[in-house]
């Protein structure tokens, strides 16, 4: 989706070249013309599906960023224990066709951070 609306996030980003309006043969559709880097009109619509699958999108993003701060917290954790070798939470992120790991590709070690910098 990203690249799919990239000149109109473009147009806006980089000087509000953006308009707003409505299609008259579908007034469910918003329509956002725009003048490209190029300096030629083009236009966007955007309707309530894709509106959603964007905020359907933004979530799972925003369940990934939680999960990656989750696991660095824990490998700080760790780190602040010494380091010793006990069993803590790894997050996967799957999708559902993924393959599951096993039980011995779930064993992950952690080097010491500060032993790595000397």
């Amino acid at each position: 989706m990203y690249i799919g609306f990239h000149p109109l996030y473009n147009a806006y980003k980089h000087g509000y070249r953006v308009f707003l309006g409505k299609n008259t043969n579908n007034i469910t559709e918003d329509l956002f013309p725009f003048i490209d880097n190029r300096g030629k009109q083009k236009f966007a619509q955007i309707d309530k599906n894709i509106v959603e699958k964007v905020f359907s999108l933004s979530h799972n993003c925003r369940e990934i960023f939680e999960a990656i701060f989750e696991q660095h917290q824990t490998r700080v954790d760790y780190e602040a224990k010494g380091s010793n070798q006990y069993a803590i939470k790894i997050n996967l992120l799957l999708r559902e066709t993924d393959p599951r790991p096993n039980k011995e590709d779930l064993r992950v070690l952690y080097p010491n951070r500060g032993k790595i910098r000397i």
